[in-house]
C-alpha cells in the first residue's frame, strides 16, 4: 500500500467525533449534511460546534469520495444514524475489501435483522443505507461494525493485522 505523508481523519460524525483539536496535522473530511446538522444545533453527541468549527483544514463532501484518487479508500455516504454518517470502503492488497460501517451498522445483528436502533436520526434513511451496505458486502467486502464487541474479538490485530 502506498504511504501518504499527511494524516487524514475521516470525520463521519457517526455520533462520536470529539477531541478533533488533538489531530494537529489532519484534514477533516466531513459530509455537508453533517456540518449543517452541527451548525443547526443538533444535540447528538459529537455534533457540537466547538468540535467542528476549528482551524484544522476541512474538506466538505457532498457524496461519495475517493480520498486519494486510487480506489484504495472511498468514502460512502450512509445516512440514517445521523444526516451525514459516512463509511469508508478500504481496499487492502492482500486481505481484500473492508467497509468501515461506522454507526450505520453498530452491531452485526442490525444488518442481519434490519431492526433500526433507537438512536437513529432517520429510520427510512438508515434502512436504505443498510441495503447499500448489503450490496457492498455482496460484492465481496467484509463489513466492520462500529461497536460490535463479538466481531472485534474475531478480528486479527497487532502483528497479525490485515494487509
Amino acid at each position: 500500500m502506498r504511504r501518504h505523508r499527511r494524516c487524514r481523519v475521516f470525520a463521519s460524525a457517526s455520533g462520536h467525533c470529539g477531541c478533533n483539536t488533538l489531530f494537529k496535522r489532519a484534514t477533516f473530511i466531513i459530509h455537508r449534511k453533517e456540518v449543517e446538522a452541527a451548525r443547526a444545533g443538533c444535540r447528538s453527541p459529537g455534533l457540537s460546534r466547538r468540535e467542528w468549527e476549528q482551524s484544522a483544514p476541512t474538506d466538505v463532501i457532498e457524496g461519495e469520495r475517493d480520498v486519494f484518487g486510487d480506489g484504495r479508500i472511498v468514502l460512502v455516504p450512509l445516512p440514517g444514524h445521523t444526516p451525514g454518517t459516512t463509511g469508508a470502503l478500504v481496499a487492502l492488497d492482500r486481505s481484500g475489501a473492508f467497509l468501515l460501517a461506522s454507526d450505520t451498522v453498530t452491531l452485526r445483528s442490525t444488518l442481519d435483522t434490519g431492526v433500526v436502533p433507537k438512536n437513529t436520526w432517520n429510520a427510512d434513511a438508515l434502512l436504505k443505507s443498510l441495503a447499500e451496505v448489503k450490496r457492498i458486502e455482496a460484492g465481496g467486502a467484509k463489513i466492520l461494525c462500529g461497536h460490535d464487541a463479538a466481531q472485534w474479538a474475531t478480528l486479527r490485530k497487532g502483528a497479525d493485522a490485515y494487509e
